[in-house]
């Protein structure tokens, strides 16, 4: 197994949140994400394991994902109408130990993979709400429903679950080349509403989408604009037309995830995930928990918060929307 150090790391910042339209609305909050190895989750996901995996078995995955409602048009979402997903104990893929990864006493484990501890990461908080598909054949399904090119590595960019409780509005999925270069990227987006979609980013669409050619670009770049048509509902004080425009930069001491959303009339809200690399340890680990407590179940509150105050300023309200119709393209790039 890796070392920790490698796996996965703790990024410390602030998510921040901008409403240019009907009226200016804005606020920031303190927080802290992870980035780690999706092998971790899914021993299915390790490099080994995807490196050995038969274009056959990809195939299986994809054709799951195909006959799955899930699966809309050429876009891929995940529907949920109860806050049930995967249970990992009940998948041999998700079952797998991480006590290397543990840290701090036994009787007090900080941070845990898959198991219980103050810090935590599931793979059953991520995928498909169908308790029969594994994380590994969800993702790997999307990616090849998208044709995309088999990863040979993925990293996962979330929220983890603090003194249990866990709620993540966007999580990233970052599949890279042999080389390290990205080839997709796939944002996890979910709801209040108990909904979730998964848009899937990658350099193949922008020819369809906006009339130019890509040449032999094949692989994402920290910077590029990431383009998709929205067909979700995310705010209920938005519609659900327009566009999001992703940009991503990452490297091992920074990662910022920016996301614009633009409706008919322009440029709507921007939202931003930003944070610096720390050096992991117990200590760490502990103040942290203690200097933002309850982090996930605070992200929940804050939303409906700062809902009550777009109310009060009259900002029309739209409620929890369906897509009209199946998406007519796929996300696209740009520069």
């Amino acid at each position: 197994m890796r070392s920790p150090d490698k796996a996965w790391c703790c990024f410390v910042g602030e998510v921040r949140h901008r409403r240019l339209r009907p009226v200016e609305h804005q606020f920031s909050y303190r927080s802290f994400f992870f980035r780690l190895d999706a092998g971790l989750l899914d021993p299915a996901l390790t490099k080994k394991a995807l490196q050995l995996a038969s274009p056959v078995l990809r195939d299986e995955q994809a054709d799951t994902n195909r006959s799955s409602p899930e699966v809309i048009g050429s876009s891929t979402a995940t529907s949920l109408s109860s806050p049930e997903t995967i249970r990992s104990g009940e998948h041999p893929e998700h079952a797998h130990g991480n006590a290397s990864l543990m840290l701090g006493h036994r009787w007090l484990p900080l941070f845990g993979v898959n198991r219980t501890a103050l810090i935590s990461m599931h793979a059953e908080d991520h995928g498909s709400e169908r308790r029969d598909l594994p994380l590994s054949q969800w993702l790997l399904g999307l990616l090849n429903a998208h044709h995309v090119p088999r990863p040979s590595s993925i990293r996962l960019l979330a929220y983890p679950r603090v003194l249990g409780y866990q709620f993540k509005p966007v999580s990233f999925w970052f599949c890279d080349d042999d080389k390290g270069d990205c080839l997709a990227i796939v944002a996890e987006v979910r709801n209040t509403f108990s909904g979730r979609h998964a848009y899937v980013l990658t350099p193949h669409t922008l020819e369809r989408a906006l009339g130019e050619g890509l040449g032999s670009t094949q692989i994402l770049k920290n910077g590029q604009t990431l383009s998709t048509n929205k067909c979700f509902t995310v705010s209920p004080f938005c519609t659900i037309s327009g566009s999001y425009r992703f940009r991503f930069f990452n490297d091992e001491t920074r990662s910022l995830s920016r996301i614009e959303y633009h409706d008919d009339k322009g440029l709507l809200l921007i939202t931003s995930l930003s944070g610096e690399r720390i050096a992991l340890s117990s200590q760490r680990l502990f103040k942290l928990t203690l200097a933002i407590p309850w982090q996930s179940l605070m992200v929940i509150l804050r939303i409906h918060w700062q809902a009550l105050k777009l109310w009060l300023k009259k900002v029309p309200f739209y409620g929890a929307q369906q897509s009209p119709s199946p998406p007519q393209s796929l996300p696209s790039q740009g520069t």
